[in-house]
């Protein structure tokens, strides 16, 4: 703020009779300020307001805001202030936002009760407030205009508008269902569900959508929607946010510039924990762009915030869509600003499973409950045996685990029977599982036979006993662009892994060392170029002081890094050797984390290796 009013007052100075120059300093969305981490209301309180013996402020200053804005800034300026909109003002602007081909039939009429039900939802049908607003009711007036008042186009316009919530389908029955039976000849009318899959399909298909907000458990979202855009012959690119301690402007500058880059040249982007950045490209997000050119040549412009002394013009390339994943634990957090200019839905990995694919997860949750379940007669020791299938598989989520790991083995073996595709589901969630839990599985609910079975295959066939037992037992021949591994393990942080895997030439490094994601990007960097001989990356995360954020950034960049180097491998004439990566997660017994695991649809396998020197 002090900087944009410095340019100001540095753009008067040159001010003379002859040219006279008037700087206007325009605050956008001047509300955010009150709610920003950095408060910078004190700043502009005083510039407003300057101290004697000056009588007002250098320069002239225009805030705008679409929410009220606390006394102490109204009243340093002359407040213009809109009305709440009242009922005919809803209906007024939804007869001109509507085309005439679509009210002509009588249907001028539905836009009282359409109104009505709109006001009645934003009072009193919203569990958060402002996380529906004007621009939702605006959006869904527009999709009305584009087809015939049906009771199926209404319901699917409400789903794409007024979606994002749990409870979505029984706030629109109750609110708009006499919508809905008016257009069915006064008839009862049962608001359906719509798949949240179908639902973003249909938004990255109309060119003319508002950019998509999906919320959920943002990880696993980023890995549905890229699997999704795949499908589609799309190849989305992912921004993830951040959380090392020392990236804040040179940081915000190089992620501004990738967006840019994105937004010119039509690609796809997915934008996660990117709250620095989002303030920057409201106008992008309004889609109220500057056009330019005539009519068989148009080019669409909008602005962006780069800082306090740039507002560069950026071209938009009609075929550019982005999609912002929000946090459901951050959505509590968001401006109501930013929420309303998405077109937002709620989506979890069950929303993505078909029918065959529940019927495993029955089956293979049932054999994951009875695994960790014992059998205890002892009433005693009862209350102390009772165990769930997080004592036993690390990183368990009842939400997520199971019904990634059915997505993915279905995925890559696509001619495996059911049997098969059971089997090695089970053989990938018991490499996941604690050593001690398999011994006391012995008196679990399992068959016999079952038990003896997988206790077999984790001690015999997995390599659970050391770092160096798994990697000298793993051929790279089956895996011809090497490896990728998660390893879960009790180990200490500070164990020498170069000594464990003596016999390997690897790079190690404790995420722990990293202040910014450019540091780590050029460590990684360095690991995948020809300079390095290393045949393997070990990347140490201490999950009790490294946050989430970093771990999967870590991921991402590796996984980035990684795709470049087949493609330019696949491009040599001669052999370069494979590479393989490993992030080792060191977590504590006795201590509760906040880390969310990684699921099955992350690419990686995952395995635990409890100790990594191994036991004498």
């Amino acid at each position: 703020i002090i900087k944009v009013f410095e340019k100001a007052n540095k753009f008067q100075e040159t001010t003379s009779k002859q040219f006279p120059v008037a700087s206007v300093v325009l605050l956008d969305e001047v509300g955010l300020a009150e709610t920003s981490p950095f408060n910078p209301l004190k700043v502009l309180h005083s510039l407003l307001e300057p101290s004697y013996p000056a009588t007002g402020p250098t320069v002239s200053v225009i805030g705008i805001s679409n929410w009220r804005l606390d006394n102490s800034k109204s009243s340093r300026a002359l407040l213009v202030q809109r009305p709440q909109f009242n009922l005919n003002d809803l209906v007024d602007t939804a007869e001109r936002l509507l085309n005439k081909r679509a009210i002509a039939s009588g249907q001028r009429g539905a836009l009282s009760p359409l109104a009505k039900a709109y006001s009645n939802f934003e009072k009193h049908g919203q569990s958060s407030s402002n996380f529906h607003g004007l621009r939702d009711y605006y959006a869904l007036v527009k999709r009305l205009s584009l087809n015939e008042m049906t009771p199926e186009n209404i319901q699917m316009a409400l789903a794409r508008n007024f979606g994002g919530t749990d409870n979505h389908v029984k706030l629109c029955d109750q609110y708009f269902g006499n919508v809905l039976k008016m257009f069915n000849n006064h008839k009862p009318w049962t608001y359906k569900q719509v798949p949240v899959e179908q639902l973003i399909d249909t938004n990255l298909k109309d060119p003319d959508a508002r950019h998509l907000m999906v919320i959920g458990k943002s990880d696993s979202i980023v890995n549905l929607l890229t699997y999704q855009l795949r499908k589609r012959d799309l190849d989305p690119v992912v921004i993830l946010g951040s959380q090392f301690p020392d990236d804040q402007e040179d940081y915000y500058y190089s992620v501004l510039r990738r967006i840019m880059m994105c937004v010119e040249a039509g690609r796809p982007l997915i934008l996660t924990d990117l709250e620095i950045i989002y303030g920057s490209l409201y106008d992008l997000w309004n889609q109220n762009y500057i056009v330019v050119g005539s009519k068989d040549n148009v080019k669409y412009f909008t602005r962006v915030a780069l800082g306090a002394y740039a507002n560069p013009m950026l071209y938009v390339s009609p075929n550019f869509k982005c999609i912002l994943v929000m946090d459901e634990n951050k959505l509590a957090l968001a401006d109501p600003p930013l929420l309303n200019r998405f077109e937002k839905q709620k989506m979890s990995i069950n929303d993505i499973l078909d029918n065959d694919q529940k019927l495993f997860y029955e089956n293979l949750n049932d054999w994951a409950r009875k695994f960790s379940t014992l059998i205890d007669n002892n009433q005693a020791t009862q209350s102390r045996n009772k165990f769930t299938q997080k004592d036993l598989f690390i990183g368990f989520d009842k939400n997520e685990t199971l019904q990634s790991l059915i997505i993915d083995i279905m995925k890559n073996n696509p001619e495996a029977d059911e049997e098969e595709i059971l089997e090695k589901c089970k053989e990938c969630l018991i490499a996941t599982a604690t050593s001690d839990g398999v011994v006391r599985a012995e008196l679990s609910a399992l068959e016999r036979d079952e038990f003896e079975k997988w206790k077999h295959v984790y001690f015999n066939q997995q390599h659970h006993d050391s770092l160096y037992d798994y990697f000298d037992n793993q051929g790279t021949s089956s895996v011809p662009n090497g490896h990728l591994l998660i390893i879960n393990t009790f180990s200490n942080i500070n164990t020498d892994v170069m000594f464990c895997l003596r016999k390997f030439s690897c790079q190690v490094d404790k995420l722990s060392i990293f202040k910014t994601e450019a540091q780590l990007s050029n460590r990684v960097k360095h690991f995948w170029s020809e300079e390095s001989n290393d045949q393997m990356l070990i990347l140490q995360c201490d999950i009790t002081t490294v946050s989430t954020g970093c771990i999967k950034l870590a991921k991402l960049i590796i996984e980035q890094f990684r795709k470049d180097f087949i493609a330019k491998k696949d491009q040599m004439e001669h052999i370069v050797p494979m590479k393989h990566a490993c992030i080792i997660l060191h977590i504590h017994r006795d201590q509760e984390s906040t880390f969310s695991s990684f699921n099955f649809m992350c690419g990686w396998k995952q395995i635990t290796i409890e100790t990594l020197s191994g036991s004498n």
